[in-house]
């Protein structure tokens, strides 16, 4: 797996998420998940704070709530490349196309804004 070279430890302190009302969409559209659609796949947004103020931007759906949040807002600081491999092994056996396997995703790109 590549990694980054980041020494900076990351602590996550908070997390607001943002559920949105459906958001109808002029016409029905077909995307790489299957069926039709008639509204945007987007199902919230995620602000996620570090120990020093810092905070990401990012739209999630709930499960990153459910299943993310819970193992990341523990008080455990970590390096980026230590929280990578922590959570690639927590969620390796639901699949590496799963909803959780995507949040995982997400959060990569939130801890690279962090470190930005």
């Amino acid at each position: 797996m590549f990694s980054f070279l980041f020494e900076d430890k990351i602590r996550f302190t908070k997390a607001v998420y943002y559920h949105f009302r459906k958001i109808p969409l002029p016409r029905p559209f077909k995307d790489g998940t299957g069926g039709m659609g008639t509204c945007a796949p987007e199902q919230g947004y995620m602000e996620l704070y570090d120990q020093e103020g810092a905070c990401a931007h990012l739209t999630a759906g709930p499960g990153f709530v459910a299943d993310i949040l819970p193992m990341i807002l523990n008080g455990e600081t970590h390096s980026y490349n230590e929280w990578r491999n922590s959570l690639y092994w927590k969620i390796r056996n639901a699949g590496f196309q799963s909803e959780k396997a995507v949040s995982v995703g997400q959060l990569d790109l939130m801890m690279l804004d962090i470190l930005a």
